[in-house]
């Protein structure tokens, strides 16, 4: 009877350690360091911001660069899905100048509404 039951709490004890270590993955996979750039975001980012801080909120950009005026240039990328499709990406860009935020800037692009299809006839021929 003693091994029967020194058995069943092993099992027991190696169950918890898998629900826990389950658990806290599911915990600090929703845990995110850093904001989202969204449109709200962007809207809030004042000028002469250091740029220390922008990356503190928001984490690194996608892309960074030299633009041809001297600007080191941010650039962050948000994209809106419905379902599984990409609906409009915004890109938001700050223009930086010693370490801080001097200008930015924002566009917006869609995809075509509808693309032709891979055959132009619509009536297939057998």
């Amino acid at each position: 009877m003693e091994a029967h039951k020194s058995g069943y709490s092993g099992k027991m004890n190696c169950r918890c350690k898998i629900l826990a270590i389950a658990l806290c993955a599911l915990i600090f996979s929703g845990c995110s360091k850093y904001e989202d750039m969204t449109r709200e975001n962007f809207y809030s980012v004042q000028l002469q911001t250091p740029k220390a801080q922008l990356e503190k909120k928001y984490g690194k950009p996608l892309y960074k660069y030299q633009d041809d005026q001297g600007y080191e240039v941010y650039e962050y990328v948000e994209r809106v899905y419905v379902g599984n499709a990409i609906i409009e990406q915004n890109y938001y860009y700050f223009f930086i100048k010693d370490g801080v935020v001097r200008k930015k800037g924002q566009k917006v692009q869609s995809p075509p509404p509808w693309s032709e299809p891979y055959n132009a006839d619509p009536i297939l021929d057998f």
